[in-house]
């Protein structure tokens, strides 16, 4: 993690290729800035493919599902604004 307070988290996540979140939702809201690799994110919006140094902004309580579909990990910081 490379920044954790009171008012906002910071973390660079690696997930390998085939992974996937199932159905999630957090609290706080939520960014996510694409570093390498490419991330399939399933909202009630629709399905969209991210890569890298694509940004998509999660509001809270948002029901997402990620996948890793490509062939390569996903690397992706991830800025959780904490209530």
């Amino acid at each position: 993690m490379a920044l954790d307070n009171q008012s906002v988290s910071v973390t660079l996540l690696t997930v390998p290729p085939g992974a996937a979140s199932g159905p999630d939702s957090g609290l706080d809201p939520e960014l996510g800035i694409g570093a390498d690799g490419e991330l399939t994110l399933v909202t009630a919006a629709g399905r969209e493919v991210l890569g890298p140094g694509c940004a998509r902004w999660l509001p809270s309580l948002t029901v997402h599902d990620a996948h890793i579909e490509g062939p390569r990990p996903l690397r992706r910081w991830v800025i959780i604004l904490k209530k």
